[in-house]
């Protein structure tokens, strides 16, 4: 349907954009890290799934590929829809994610509000099949992937952003996802 979109960011508000593409604003709902890393007036592509329910057809944006096909997946479990994976996503950042799925890490999952400890194991069970995702790992670790991302989603340079992201994580040893956005985008 509708794969991704670019676009400037009309509006902020925790968990939702409003981005200006043409002669439409899309209201369109992201995990919270993505919304509170961008500003109002940038440019942005998201990756973008449509969810058709009932009466309502809504917008959820993804600053990769990568977490579009985790949220899908996240999907696929009983009893899980759009809007517990998306507050999964916003919960944990997409390598958080993953290091729980490969520990096994149900106290993660089950830390967020509404997933209780077998939601937790279900979600687990089927992101674990998922080897594809697994696989797009690099170098980088899952946090400095995550902060690459989010830099490349708002029209920073893939390069650039891996080299400042690495640079300051090398020098501010425990810093925070979102801390290390702002830090790379000033730096840009």
């Amino acid at each position: 349907m509708i794969d991704s979109i670019v676009g400037i960011i009309e509006e902020t508000a925790p968990g939702r954009l409003v981005i200006g593409v043409g002669a439409f604003c899309l209201n369109i709902s992201v995990p919270l890290m993505l919304s509170s890393a961008v500003k109002k007036g940038s440019t942005i592509k998201l990756f973008t799934h449509l969810v058709i329910k009932d009466d309502k057809i809504s917008i959820i944006g993804f600053s990769d590929n990568r977490q579009r096909k985790i949220f899908l997946a996240i999907q696929k479990t009983p009893k899980v829809g759009p809007k517990t994976a998306l507050t999964i996503l916003s919960a944990l950042s997409t390598g958080q994610l993953l290091d729980a799925v490969e520990n096994a890490d149900v106290s993660a999952l089950s830390a967020i509000p509404k997933i209780g400890k077998k939601t937790a194991e279900r979600i687990l069970f089927e992101l674990k099949g998922l080897k594809a995702i697994e696989s797009d790992k690099n170098a980088l670790s899952p946090t400095l992937t995550d902060a690459v991302n989010v830099l490349v989603s708002l029209g920073c340079d893939r390069s650039k952003s891996e080299k400042a992201v690495t640079k300051i994580a090398q020098e501010q040893k425990n810093i925070d996802l979102e801390t290390l956005i702002k830090t790379a985008l000033s730096s840009l």
